[in-house]
């Protein structure tokens, strides 16, 4: 998958190309090359072991693999802006390096220049389009659903829409990646049906795992300042979940999600109350769940035993890192 993402980024114009390789970890600020820390590339990694589920040559999904790179990358470059995020991977964000407007546009790009790499596959080409057209689709759906979340009582947000909204985002494009892996080497879409299973249920684990690492993770693993969701306020599965448990509490932490700022001392108040109140149980049991039934749906996958070990253990790596 390497060469057809670095070739694919190289026909891109030198600022949009150097603003993803510094997002990458291929190069420092100043376009100089270097091997800083990169993305798990998950996805990608879902592209090819589906391609190699069907028993053909998984080159043939390689331009798939670099196609949903580069939509992910995007993903990351837009999360960062529009949270204002400092920090990823132990290094300044792009958009903080580089300038939110030729940020976002390096993202426009590509998403473009997936779209052109998916063009070019041999089998497949358009049926892929069209799969990758709809979940990314799905994927914007998510970010603006997280918008609505946010200016709403969270007491309203049921939780099917919360569990939705976190596939969508969190395993969205992981499904997508067992889809392409699986028509872009000439096999039917339907083939990748417990592939796809199991990445959206890995997808919700892994979004909610999300969220509890912005409070109570190591950030030496997640590469940025924790905390940062409850300082903004955010309605996140956690805040949702405490906010629905009928504790009496609740109302002071719909005090602290009222105020116009909150400073370190009300920011530690609401994290305890996030706590107290359930909230944490509530989506590390979630997360269990969902673990569970991803592993269930690839323990079902008829696969050569070192093949379905590799799926298992990505898996498992997508959600507890």
């Amino acid at each position: 998958m390497r060469p057809a993402l670095e070739e694919a980024i190289d026909r891109l114009l030198p600022e949009v190309s150097r603003i993803l390789r510094y997002h990458l970890g291929w190069c420092d600020e100043h376009g100089r090359a270097a091997q800083l820390r990169g993305g798990r590339s998950l996805q990608a990694a879902m592209v090819m072991l589906a391609a190699e589920a069907t028993g053909e040559d998984p080159q043939h999904a390689a331009v798939g693999a670099a196609a949903v790179e580069l939509i992910h990358t995007m993903t990351e470059l837009y999360d960062d802006a529009f949270d204002g995020d400092d920090i990823r991977r132990d290094r300044p964000t792009a958009w903080r390096v580089f300038g939110t407007d030729i940020t976002l546009l390096a993202g426009v790009t590509a998403i473009s220049e997936a779209f052109r790499l998916i063009a070019t596959a041999p089998q497949g080409g358009r049926e892929a389009a069209g799969l990758l057209g709809a979940s990314l689709a799905r994927v914007c759906g998510s970010y603006i659903h997280e918008v609505a979340f946010d200016s709403c009582d969270p007491r309203q947000i049921s939780l099917p829409s919360l569990l939705d909204n976190a596939q969508e985002k969190g395993g969205e494009l992981f499904g997508v990646g067992a889809q392409l892996g699986t028509v872009l080497c000439g096999h039917p879409v339907q083939e990748a049906e417990l592939l796809v299973t199991a990445a959206h249920h890995a997808g919700i684990a892994w979004s909610v795992a999300n969220d509890l690492e912005d409070i109570w993770g190591d950030a030496v693993l997640t590469g940025k300042r924790g905390g940062l969701d409850v300082k903004r306020r955010r309605h996140t599965p956690l805040v949702i979940l405490a906010m629905q448990s009928g504790h009496r509490d609740t109302s002071r932490l719909q005090e602290l999600l009222s105020r116009p700022d909150l400073d370190d001392d009300h920011a530690e108040q609401m994290i305890k109350l996030v706590e107290d109140l359930g909230g944490r149980r509530a989506a590390e049991t979630i997360v269990s769940e969902h673990l569970r039934k991803s592993l269930a749906a690839v323990d079902r996958l008829s696969l050569p035993a070192p093949l379905h070990r590799q799926v298992r253990t990505l898996v498992q790596f997508a959600v507890t890192r």
